[in-house]
């Protein structure tokens, strides 16, 4: 079961008998969001559509990761297939978590769920590169943006 907290906001807290500033502490803000959509943002592809993905990492994708290494801890080999079977199952639940401007083969819409996001990612092999490339970016975005923080 996935851990749960309840959202914290900053907020300025004044003592009544000291009338000194209390400290007060934003989990969000400080460790990063819990809901993976949050941290996701939307990607244009140069073929068209419109993708949102998390940042790699995330605790949706640790979960994952958890849920298929406990499913599997007493296999000791894989093959080929079944690693990147495992893979893209990961990217399908955690990191491509929605998209827009998809359409199937004969020009109708094509909703996203994680299972039609398993399909296009184990079969195609550059969009799954791309994927990874975009979510791969945000993570460094959110490195450099914590490190301007700490300089400042």
């Amino acid at each position: 079961m996935p851990f749960l907290m309840r959202k914290y906001s900053v907020r300025k807290v004044i003592n009544k008998h000291t009338n000194k500033e209390l400290h007060t502490m934003n989990f969000e803000k400080s460790f990063g969001y819990i809901d993976t959509k949050k941290t996701a943002q939307w990607f244009e592809h140069e073929e068209g559509g419109k993708f949102l993905i998390a940042p790699l990492g995330n605790p949706k994708q640790v979960e994952e990761n958890l849920k298929i290494i406990s499913s599997t801890a007493t296999e000791v080999e894989q093959t080929l297939y079944e690693a990147k079977m495992q893979s893209c199952t990961i990217l399908s639940r955690s990191v491509l978590l929605d998209w827009d401007e998809v359409t199937n083969e004969d020009g109708t819409k094509r909703l996203y769920t994680p299972e039609a996001g398993l399909e296009v990612l184990y079969h195609f092999d550059e969009f799954r590169d791309w994927v990874i490339k975009k979510s791969t970016e945000l993570v460094q975005s959110k490195e450099e943006r914590k490190g301007k923080i700490v300089k400042n």
